[in-house]
């Protein structure tokens, strides 16, 4: 015990509850209003109002109380901790080089501060009369001068995020929470009125009553996930028109790294399917008899991009042998240049006969209109940053040596997969950014922390401290498990593909979908917005981008921002960035998209038209006026599905499909399934 008859055991926990309760806190609320607003005004009248108070040992209390504040005030922006043996000792092991980058002198100030005081209690005691009136000057002035330099730091929690790199990046930026002045730009695309599917068929394109051959019959067996199993479907539908034969419901695959059992009816609705195409090309359920034979089917595999000459060349001659041939791992097997009325054939089976079951996609509009009741407008990001993506990819993404060895160990499953040297794959833009930089990447473009982000991912590749950082940026965060009870997704769960399926559902009905790659599902998402009328879909220039990330911790953050926005010129899923013929056709599909003429003629913002398409206007101008005048006609009503009607030569004509649910995951309720 002391003079006063307090024990500096008892002082020591003070100090420690102080720092306990700084830290309990600054979890709780905005730190710097509660001090500024009630904890400083009632210390300062306490102190006024009670100056006979008789603690003589009082250093303990305004050290502890000075670590209360500064806890409370930087905790939520720094993690910081005042304690130079843990914080240094922390710096030095983890950051190494970087040891001294982030260390101020807050601490030391708060020290001098305390100093004083001390110093100037002890001399008052020495004298008669009047301590108590001079202690109390002093302890205002230390709490003064604690709220002054808190200040900056109130001003800055509430308009920008000290952001921290999570990722070996020791920089900081000072980023905005809001998004700035780009408001106008970064949600709606001026040519969604401008452009509209069309995949109806010419007068030359024989109906399959008339072509189909009764004798052979064509079998796929897709390769990969769901989306990479969605360019086989479709391409097997016209290599079967192409090949004069019956097509059978393709099997989907079951033995790749996803081990999903589903068949095509478990996925797609196979009536529909069936029904939608039955003047196009014969399909059926299962393989049956051949003048009454049954047929072992010829098993083989063709090249990638096979065009027309190689599909007549390689598999007719078998078809005509062996009546029944089976196509294994069938994905990408057919050219992405082909004959107009083949295109389309492409679009009506992709956009129009493939069609979700019923319960996915009831499902999918009850997690869209989720979305719609958290905000009016929404981020689908596809993030694709599960394990199994990073593997494939040969990147390097900051998580040392036990990173490399889980990725590797992932990657031997692919027994042709070659060796890539993780600095170069990043250095051509082959990487997907991290969960980080696809937060910075996102408010540089201009999206505030008010943003609503549904993520369309599997399992994130380090878990919630992978998503932390956007998190951090972007709070209103939501995917499957968020929007839906465990009991709903029940059905859905066990199976990665109807898993993504949902997902597919919800990032095509988003005002923006950012892709953070260049992988199946952003391909055929990328595709399928562009046929119902070229709406915002971003995928980062990652080329670009790779250097920008390296060189950030020399940039303000308005230098930043400015560079990210100029590299992504051209990467924002306009009609005028690609060019016919180039990439996959699931991702642009050019034949398929028309213009209408009478909302270019209004539009501000009017494109060169492609070759194709001035073509096509000219050899179809009496038609495109007939969807013009139909378009205008309905323009009061909000369509909903895609809309048939026919011309004068019988031929039927699409309208535009816009905001519409059912657009890209089997749209079309409305038009007569069967093909004409």
């Amino acid at each position: 015990m002391r003079g006063a008859g307090v024990s500096d055991v008892i002082l020591g926990y003070a100090h420690c509850g102080m720092v306990a309760a700084a830290r309990w806190i600054a979890k709780l609320a905005t730190p710097i209003r509660w001090i500024a607003k009630l904890a400083t005004p009632v210390l300062l009248k306490a102190l006024q109002n009670h100056l006979d108070y008789k603690l003589q040992i009082l250093a303990p209390l305004p050290i502890g109380f000075v670590v209360f504040l500064v806890y409370l005030a930087t905790i939520p922006i720094t993690g910081t901790d005042i304690n130079p043996a843990r914080s240094l000792g922390a710096a030095i092991i983890y950051n190494k080089d970087h040891a001294w980058d982030d260390h101020g002198f807050n601490a030391g100030l708060f020290d001098y501060l305390i100093a004083t005081y001390d110093s100037e209690i002890e001399e008052k005691e020495q004298t008669d009369g009047h301590k108590q009136v001079e202690r109390k000057k002093s302890e205002t002035w230390i709490l003064e001068m604690v709220l002054l330099v808190l200040h900056p730091i109130h001003q800055l929690d509430q308009e920008e995020i000290n952001f921290r790199s999570h990722i070996g990046n020791t920089s900081t930026f000072l980023v905005p929470r809001g998004g700035g002045n780009l408001e106008d730009g970064i949600w709606t695309s001026s040519e969604s009125n401008i452009y509209y599917g069309c995949s109806q068929k010419s007068e030359k394109f024989l109906d399959a009553d008339v072509k189909t051959n009764p004798d052979r019959f064509l079998m796929i067996i897709t390769s990969g996930g769901l989306n990479q199993q969605r360019t086989g479907i479709t391409d097997a539908v016209v290599a079967a028109y192409i090949l004069n034969s019956t097509l059978v419901v393709p099997k989907l695959d079951s033995r790749s790294y996803w081990k999903d059992q589903s068949n095509f009816s478990d996925i797609f609705d196979v009536d529909w399917f069936i029904s939608y195409l039955s003047k196009d090309v014969n399909i059926v359920k299962k393989l049956s008899m051949i003048d009454g034979k049954f047929f072992t089917p010829y098993r083989t595999r063709i090249p990638r991009k096979c065009d027309l000459e190689c599909y007549e060349s390689r598999v007719l001659p078998l078809l005509e042998k062996k009546k029944v041939v089976l196509l294994t791992k069938y994905d990408y097997r057919l050219s992405n240049n082909l004959d107009m009325d083949l295109q389309k054939l492409r679009c009506r089976a992709n956009y129009h006969a493939l069609r979700y079951t019923d319960p996915i996609r009831e499902m999918g509009k009850r997690l869209v209109e989720r979305m719609r009741m958290k905000s009016d407008r929404y981020i689908a990001l596809h993030l694709r940053y599960e394990a199994d993506m990073l593997a494939f990819s040969g990147c390097y993404f900051g998580g040392g040596d036990r990173e490399r060895r889980e990725l590797e160990q992932i990657r031997t499953q692919w027994e042709t997969l070659p060796k890539r040297d993780p600095d170069t794959e990043r250095r051509v833009g082959r990487c997907p950014l991290t969960p980080e930089e696809v937060g910075l990447f996102l408010r540089a473009l201009g999206y505030g922390e008010d943003v609503h982000i549904y993520v369309a991912s599997g399992e994130v590749y380090g878990g919630e401290d992978a998503l932390l950082p956007l998190k951090e940026l972007f709070p209103n965060f939501h995917s499957k498990d968020s929007l839906a009870t465990k009991e709903e997704l029940a059905p859905f769960a066990s199976y990665s593909s109807h898993m993504a399926a949902l997902d597919f559902i919800v990032s095509n009905e988003s005002n923006v979908f950012v892709t953070n790659n260049n992988g199946n599902m952003a391909k055929m998402l990328t595709g399928t917005r562009r046929y119902y009328g070229y709406r915002p879909t971003i995928r980062p220039n990652s080329k670009k981008l790779y250097r920008l990330f390296l060189d950030r911790g020399n940039l303000t953050w308005e230098e930043f921002a400015s560079q990210v926005r100029t590299h992504q010129i051209g990467f924002t899923g306009r009609p005028n960035e690609s060019t016919p013929g180039d990439g996959q056709f699931h991702e642009d599909p050019t034949a398929c998209i028309c213009e209408d003429s009478n909302n270019q003629i209004q539009s501000h913002n009017q494109s060169e038209p492609s070759n194709h398409t001035a073509q096509e206007r000219h050899s179809h101008g009496s038609k495109l006026e007939i969807i013009a005048q139909e378009q205008l006609t309905n323009k009061a009503h909000n369509v909903s599905s895609t809309q048939c009607n026919r011309n004068q030569n019988g031929t039927r004509a699409e309208l535009p499909v816009r905001n519409s649910f059912n657009a890209g995951h089997g749209g079309g309720e409305e038009c007569h399934p069967a093909n004409s």
